[in-house]
């Protein structure tokens, strides 16, 4: 028989769980941040197999890769124009009040939206030394136009996909890219019955998509139309800014050289390949990015414990370095075992030609989890200057490996050579990132770590943690 202290304690316990899930659900917190960010990819991929599956089913390989040629591109120029924009936004919206914070995402759009268009017009107009695939994207001018308008497009929707992990708002960037993906989805369809059965239609439709998805951004982070912001308020976002583009340069070097898969790899393959062959890894990539995508969702999650304090972020390395090895092994398992069933989806060829690729590619998912467990540890310690120095120097020996292996053996030396490399990368740091977890829980020191007001982008150190 249950006593009046056991029902107390049971109606205490499942008045945390429930808080717990609450605060999952909200994405407030660590797992809860994860578990969308997961949820995005989750419905990314899902919904770009479906649609890619549609595309190379109904349209050449070659109209297939020259359209995903312009993608890895625009999605590079994307990558380097933010300029940390994005780190401000994740570390700073919180710490924002909320008449200001319209005005910091307005401010770091329109940056990085201005860089990224100059970019996108240098890129074009340097077109025809930039591969065959590249080349023929440049050479018309419907593509060309519609290559710079989605670099643009692309970095706003980056901006506020960092602007809702900033603001705790999960389901906010769930939401933009569902609506992206089906709009997307559904414009596939269109082009086809207009006859647009090339990278015009593919990229087209790209393209209008995410402007769609964009409209719906200020209500799903909370802003009304009516809302003001105050000219004052404006006035004191951009000079911070300006006064912080230091600090944000820095945040920005680290980002580009851990996320170097996602768009390094394949403009290489791109300058160095055929159309046809781009189209096969690019639908190689699309499926290895299910688990690849892993480390860095992590990393994301784990980025935004930083200005809770060093303790905070000691014990949550301590409960995302297994997680994280645990399911990437776990997701190339299952991608290794189905590569060419996985494949035979978009047709008999990408199979054939994808499938080692696909299986090279994998090869890098756990080194990965240790790289950038590393990489976060040392932006909390607030050594910055390091952590850029360290991620710069393994994405040129990323890239200068994957080079090496496509001059050897072409697409597959290419993929082997990068994921060799960042085999010898995680032997490297594992020991590094294994010495955190063996540190002792401290009281910590709040005068050292807590992040200073004035800081836009800085990092708490580690209070007393020996380094890593």
């Amino acid at each position: 028989m249950m006593t009046s202290d056991n029902v107390t304690e049971s109606r205490s316990f499942t008045g945390v769980a429930r808080r717990q899930l609450a605060s999952v659900f909200a994405g407030k917190d660590l797992f809860g941040r994860f578990a969308y960010l997961v949820a995005t990819q989750a419905v990314t991929v899902v919904l770009g197999f479906v649609f890619w599956g549609f595309a190379t089913r109904f349209m050449p390989a070659t109209q297939v890769g020259l359209a995903t040629s312009a993608v890895f591109v625009a999605t590079l120029l994307g990558t380097l124009g933010i300029l940390g924009a994005g780190s401000i936004l994740v570390l700073q919206l919180q710490r924002t009040s909320r008449e200001e914070q319209r005005a910091l995402i307005r401010a770091c759009v329109t940056v990085g939206a201005l860089i990224t268009t100059l970019l996108a017009l240098v890129a074009w107009g340097a077109s025809p030394v930039l591969g065959e695939s590249f080349r023929r994207v440049g050479s018309n001018p419907v593509t060309g136009f519609l290559f710079i308008a989605g670099t643009t497009i692309q970095t706003a929707a980056i901006l506020f996909d960092a602007a809702a992990i900033g603001l705790h708002r999960g389901r906010a960037q769930l939401g933009r890219n569902l609506v992206a993906a089906l709009l997307k989805l559904a414009l596939l369809p269109a082009a086809l019955l207009l006859g647009l059965r090339n990278s015009t239609g593919l990229l087209a439709g790209w393209d209008l998509s995410m402007l769609l998805s964009l409209l719906m951004v200020p209500r799903l982070l909370g802003f009304r139309h009516s809302d003001r912001v105050p000219v004052r308020a404006e006035y004191r976002i951009w000079a911070m800014v300006r006064g912080r583009g230091a600090v944000a340069l820095r945040h920005h070097l680290i980002n580009v050289a851990i996320t170097s898969v996602s768009y390094v790899l394949p403009v290489v393959a791109a300058l160095v390949t055929l159309p046809r062959e781009l189209a096969y890894f690019s639908i190689a990539q699309l499926i290895a990015s299910c688990a690849l995508a892993l480390p860095y969702l992590l990393m994301t999650s784990l980025f935004a414990e930083v200005p809770q304090g060093a303790e905070q972020l000691r014990h949550a390395v301590r409960r995302t370095f297994p997680f994280g090895i645990v399911c990437s092994g776990l997701a190339v398992l299952v991608l290794e075992a189905g590569a060419n069933v996985l494949l035979s989806v978009f047709g008999h060829q990408y199979a054939a030609h994808g499938a080692v690729l696909l299986r090279f590619l994998l090869i890098a998912c756990i080194p990965y989890v240790v790289k950038d467990h590393f990489v976060v540890v040392r932006r909390a310690q607030n050594r910055l200057g390091e952590a850029a120095r360290v991620a710069a120097l393994c994405t040129l020996a990323e890239i200068g490996a994957g080079v090496a292996g496509g001059v050897v053996a072409g697409l597959p030396g290419l993929c082997l050579g990068w994921s060799l490399c960042t085999v010898v990368e995680g032997a490297y740091f594992l020991p590094r990132v294994l010495a955190i977890l063996r540190e002792p829980a401290v009281e910590e020191d709040q005068s050292r770590s807590a992040v200073m007001p004035e800081q836009l982008v800085g990092a708490p150190t580690l209070g007393d943690a020996a380094p890593i």
